[in-house]
């Protein structure tokens, strides 16, 4: 809605809001979306090893993506792996198992629910 304009103003910043939100929750589309925002600075200040964080996750949690999304993710994973330091690589595994555990309770209080 927000990225779009459908149905209210074009506001970037309140779009990653809700892609956050929802990558929070484990979808993996809003996961990639997150990732490249912050790659891009689309809504959001630029943030390589956070997106790295988010693509981590996405590779980890082997959700069921298109082949075309895979390449996205790739694509976007290369440079920063080979831009990245280390310690910044280090930083952004440590985010994505703190994410991981953040989805799956997410999950599991889903699946409590019903």
């Amino acid at each position: 809605m927000y990225a779009t304009g459908q149905g209210t103003s074009i506001s970037q910043q309140e779009a990653y809001q809700w892609f956050l939100e929802a990558a929070k929750r484990g979808d993996p589309s809003s996961q990639l979306e997150v990732g490249q925002r912050l790659i891009s600075g689309n809504g959001v200040s630029k943030d390589f090893t956070l997106a790295y964080s988010w693509f981590l996750v996405l590779r980890a949690s082997q959700k069921s993506f298109q082949p075309d999304d895979w390449k996205q993710v790739e694509a976007a994973m290369e440079p920063l792996e080979k831009q990245l330091e280390a310690a910044k690589k280090l930083e952004a595994e440590v985010r994505a198992r703190e994410w991981m555990k953040t989805i799956a309770q997410s999950e599991m209080q889903s699946y409590a629910k019903q």
